[in-house]
């Protein structure tokens, strides 16, 4: 989900991955999630190689189906994004702040990895949530040696 907000660049003085802080609370049946945020350049940044523009994002899958509600608020002040203290911040506007949508259920089929469930981190290795299975990742670039 994206949002439009203050231009600016990653090599500008005001950073704006520490002194700024975009939480989303996502609201459904009474149940809220915050989900923190993130500055997006362009929006595109991975294919463009852009390093400025006015969007900032937030990914967030939710669990059930039904109707939601979000609500987006970005913070700049000094250093908001690691100490989260948002009482001396100043609030920024943004564009779409607030809205809803509607999450339907998977059509995917037992033979689909989507099918699983969410992928979990336990005791140190990957697992589907729902079944218990464990998530091996095979194939090229498997394992990843750094």
């Amino acid at each position: 989900m994206s949002f439009y907000g203050p231009q600016t660049s990653e090599n500008d003085a005001v950073n704006p991955f520490l002194n700024y802080l975009l939480l989303v609370e996502f609201n459904h049946n009474g149940s809220k999630t915050m989900i923190r945020g993130f500055y997006a350049a362009d929006g595109n940044s991975a294919n463009t190689g852009s390093d400025s523009g006015a969007v900032w994002q937030v990914r967030y899958i939710p669990e059930v189906s039904g109707k939601w509600t979000y609500s987006a608020k970005l913070y700049k002040g000094d250093s908001v994004a690691i100490n989260n203290n948002i009482e001396n911040a100043e609030q920024i506007d943004l564009t779409n702040s607030n809205g809803k949508f509607v999450v339907v259920d998977s059509e995917k089929k037992a033979n689909d990895k989507n099918f699983k469930g969410r992928l979990i981190a336990k005791n140190g290795y990957f697992k589907f949530r729902d079944t218990n299975d464990y998530f091996l990742k095979v194939g090229a670039d498997s394992p990843e040696n750094f």
